[in-house]
């Protein structure tokens, strides 16, 4: 396809991330090119793990169903310790999500999937494709690349976005730091053919004196991803990233030290890896923007590398069509607020369980073999333990700083800065879900609002809708004083302000999104 001389926003990498944001940006109305150095989408395996927050941001662009045809779905992590079972800590948000499962789909056909949506749209999209350099005033941006065919031209673009992976060029020359450093232990992926008698619909983590190996069922018969950390590091590179391929007999030396009850028949794309634990200094450098992993980077351990970076983009595509509709440009600095601090937490909490995972000294394996599965056990024999380590495992934890305006104190399902959890209340679910990808105003009850015609003016000024809730029904997950709220739910389905003042609100809104405006596109 040939390339515009001039587009609202250039994506730089056509990885998942990368798609996920073309997509989102697409449906929001904003004209979007999407260049990538490869020559084609990649055929490894690689990202593997979709979490339930990710299938609900792919939901908004058609994907959900595409990825739940292709994949497998997994409702629980069993713990082992040398092949024997002993806790199971369930993957299971029923009444939480629409998609109460986790989903095992290769990063091959994740991206397949996502580019197959992107042909039927508007989107203009080129492989074999490099930025060599990239110039930004207060106007825009100006990046210069170089075609599949040699030739050297500019495109010049109000924004900017890196999505091209850790080695990111776009981070590179706007001269964003990483800071953090590399894991010492190299661990290896495998992708097998096996015979086992586990059961399929779960994942198993198996912790055996120094070395931790999980066994993931893929989609297909009797395929499986392996992972875990190499018994012998002093041959490995000290470098990040990809290494050496994993013989077949060598796999099947590492799963029988493991005592794991998987009969290795053959074997396709296999390495090993050594990763990074770092976090850009900074998400945005004034109209050039950072996702994924060019702008974080760390351990695959609870398969958080990809779904943070989709949920990078769930945050940043709603913010950047708005400010691309008039809203101030200050609304990208929350941008960089929100997820960076996110990044930082999911560094921190990898770094935990790849210490946990891949560490040999004693007390460690105490830990991993004695102390965890009991710690599990114990969490989960509740519906409320078993919720929460849902929200946690699936992304839906998540919560960014409430607005000082706003109230505080409600449930996890209804609190500002928040997910919208599913509520059970299918009328009210679905009305939700209709609105996905746009601002939502929900109201419960009809009583102290500062005047529910100051509600439905707001509204109409913005062009917004408001569902209704009966303040009975919003009680289970709103509080016991439900009466009379208001949220401001964001297109990202968190919850922006929560409240009863319906000038604050106004003014909260105004801050963020700036006085009502005819939209500029």
């Amino acid at each position: 396809m040939t390339i515009p001389s001039s587009t609202s926003v250039l994506i730089v990498g056509a990885g998942p991330v990368g798609l996920t944001l073309a997509l989102l940006l697409d449906r929001a109305g904003v004209e979007v090119t999407v260049v990538d150095r490869d020559s084609a989408p990649v055929e490894q395996s690689r990202a593997i793990w979709v979490h339930s927050r990710t299938l609900e941001i792919w939901d908004t662009i058609g994907m959900a169903p595409l990825a739940q045809a292709e994949g497998r779905e997994v409702t629980a992590i069993q713990m082992r310790t040398s092949g024997r079972a002993r806790a199971t800590l369930p993957y299971d948000g029923t009444g939480i999500s629409a998609f109460p499962h986790g989903l095992m789909l290769e990063q091959s056909r994740t991206q397949a999937l996502l580019l197959s949506l992107i042909a039927q749209t508007r989107i203009r999209f080129a492989w074999r494709t490099r930025l060599t350099d990239l110039t930004r005033d207060d106007a825009g941006c100006r990046a210069t690349i170089v075609t599949e065919d040699g030739a050297t031209r500019t495109v010049d673009a109000q924004y900017v976005i890196g999505a091209d992976g850790g080695s990111s060029t776009v981070r590179s020359l706007i001269g964003v730091r990483l800071e953090g450093g590399t894991y010492d232990s190299s661990f290896f992926l495998v992708d097998a053919i096996a015979t086992t008698d586990l059961d399929t619909s779960m994942s198993y983590l198996n912790f055996h004196e120094r070395s931790t190996v999980a066994v993931l069922p893929l989609p297909g018969d009797r395929h499986f991803r392996l992972i875990g950390n190499l018994l012998e590091q002093s041959g490995e590179p000290a470098e990040a990233g990809y290494g050496r391929a994993i013989t077949a007999e060598e796999a099947r030396r590492l799963i029988a030290a493991n005592a794991l009850p998987v009969t290795i028949e053959s074997i396709g794309w296999s390495s090993t890896y050594r990763s990074h634990h770092r976090v850009a200094e900074t998400f945005r450098s004034g109209r050039v923007l950072l996702v994924g992993d060019a702008g974080h980077l760390h351990s695959p351990a609870g398969g958080l590398g990809m779904n943070t970076g989709i949920a990078d983009a769930a945050n940043l595509a709603w913010k950047l069509a708005d400010v691309l509709d008039g809203a101030p440009e200050r609304l990208l600095d929350t941008y960089t607020a929100e997820r960076r601090a996110v990044a930082l937490q999911v560094v921190n909490t990898s770094d935990r369980l790849f210490v946990l995972q891949a560490d040999g000294r004693r007390r460690f394996a105490f830990m991993r073999r004695t102390v965890l599965p009991l710690i599990v056990r114990t969490v989960t024999r509740t519906r409320a333990g078993r919720g929460l380590a849902f929200r946690v495992l699936s992304g839906a934890f998540v919560r960014y700083p409430a607005p000082t305006s706003s109230e505080g104190g409600r449930t996890t399902a209804f609190r500002a800065g928040g997910l919208l959890h599913r509520t059970g209340i299918d009328a009210f679910d679905r009305a939700v879900d209709a609105h996905a990808g746009r601002h939502l105003l929900v109201r419960t009850g009809r009583g102290g609002h500062g005047g529910s015609n100051a509600l439905e003016a707001l509204a109409a000024d913005r062009g917004w809708d408001i569902v209704d809730l009966d303040a009975a029904d919003a009680r289970p997950f709103a509080g016991r004083n439900a009466e009379g709220l208001v949220a401001w739910v964001r297109p990202d389905r968190h919850v922006g302000w929560l409240g009863r003042d319906i000038r604050a609100l106004d003014g909260e809104l105004q801050n963020w999104l700036g006085a009502v405006r005819q939209p500029t596109r």
